[in-house]
């Protein structure tokens, strides 16, 4: 017997062998004598075809099998013409079966098969095949002859379960090295407390990164938290006033700011200006409150929106600042609503800024300037020209 054909036998039989004996003599075999090109080979059309024929055993395309690269799913051209008129076999090569199911949720847990494609964003492709028609394109590779939809699902599964216990021990390690700098932070700042670091109000530490965290300002049931006040903007009013203080600061604050913005509507609205419910907002957090209204679209302006803040009075935006009379020879800081109105009005009319003042930053957390703010806004909203 020729030397070759020994070698193909032990071959076989070897295959055979790793199988579990669910592989015949003779597919182990037709396996071993039909070498399988390597992921990512350029193939022709003949050589593709002549690689289906072998591996599948047949002439009939219609029966060859593909192996989805996403999912292991093994699906023939067949299937795909059995779904709808919208659907071609040749979708078999290039697309998971699972894309084409009614009701079918790729979220889904344990969803089987998936609905990945290989002409993607990113290639999935096993092989690039180049067509007579002129064209190339990425396709799924073919089924060995004994390869099992269930061998290839259970194995897809032990991968994305090591996958998962992979990336969450790479988690909980960066979970780990992260809570170490926070306590170096946090044991830095109690040993510097006295000279760079304000202690918090409400449970005595030093302000680091870790108390923010830890403390009733962190808290996911807290005060602050039912009061929107988690950001990272709280740093100075979380050492200088407690938790419960600075919530009401910023409660007061809002109504008030609500209440003038709606006078500043109104009187906006009786000189014609009309200003849709999309272009103003208003509102306040621990550190400061604030106006803002796009003016009309269309106009001819070069600083098209006003704002008011509780630290610089009305200004228009962008560009250099121009400010109300707030500081102005004795200017208001919160003028009537029906001032900032006709002030506003001017500025479309004129399309430049009509208001001007130097800048006098008003420090918002002393409690009687913050006091006074919000009586400021409560008298502005009620008082006219």
């Amino acid at each position: 017997m020729p030397q070759r054909n020994r070698k193909v036998q032990r071959a076989a039989r070897s295959r055979r062998r790793t199988s579990a004996s669910s592989l015949s003599y003779t597919e182990a075999r037709a396996e071993v004598r039909t070498p399988v090109p390597a992921l990512g080979t350029v193939l022709s059309e003949k050589e593709w075809r002549e690689l289906g024929r072998r591996l599948s055993g047949t002439d009939d395309w219609s029966r060859w099998r593909f192996v989805c690269e996403g999912c292991g799913y093994i699906q023939t051209p067949a299937e795909f013409g059995d779904l709808s008129r919208e659907v071609r076999p040749e979708f078999a090569f290039s697309d998971c079966i699972g894309r084409y199911w009614e009701n079918y949720d790729a979220a889904a847990e344990g969803a089987f098969p998936c609905n990945l494609v290989t002409w993607g964003f990113i290639p999935m492709g096993h092989y690039v095949v180049n067509w007579e028609v002129g064209r190339s394109s990425y396709v799924f590779r073919f089924a060995e002859p004994a390869e099992r939809i269930e061998d290839n699902r259970r194995a897809r599964e032990e991968q994305v379960r090591q996958w998962a216990a992979q990336a969450a021990e790479q988690a909980a390690e960066a979970a780990a090295a992260e809570q170490a700098q926070l306590v170096q932070e946090d044991q830095e700042a109690e040993h510097d407390v006295e000279e760079f670091a304000l202690r918090c109000t409400d449970c005595g530490r030093a302000g680091g990164r870790l108390h923010r965290r830890t403390c009733v300002w962190r808290s996911p049931d807290g005060t602050a938290a039912q009061r929107g006040l988690l950001s990272d903007s709280v740093t100075l009013p979380h050492t200088l006033y407690s938790v419960e203080t600075v919530t009401a600061r910023v409660t007061q604050m809002r109504d008030a700011v609500a209440a003038y913005e709606r006078a500043v509507l109104e009187e906006l609205f009786e000189l014609g200006v009309q200003v849709a419910d999309e272009d103003h907002h208003s509102g306040s957090d621990e550190e400061e409150g604030e106006i803002i209204i796009s003016l009309p679209r269309g106009s001819d302006l070069t600083m098209p929106r006003v704002r008011w803040s509780s630290a610089f009075g009305w200004v228009y935006t962008p560009g250099a600042p121009r400010m109300t009379p707030c500081y102005r020879g004795g200017g208001e800081y919160a003028p009537p609503a029906a001032t900032v109105a006709a002030e506003i009005r001017k500025h479309i009319e004129t399309g430049g800024g009509t208001w001007s003042a130097r800048p006098l930053w008003r420090d918002p957390y002393p409690a009687d300037v913050w006091a006074e703010a919000v009586e400021g806004l409560w008298a502005a909203a009620t008082r006219t020209c």
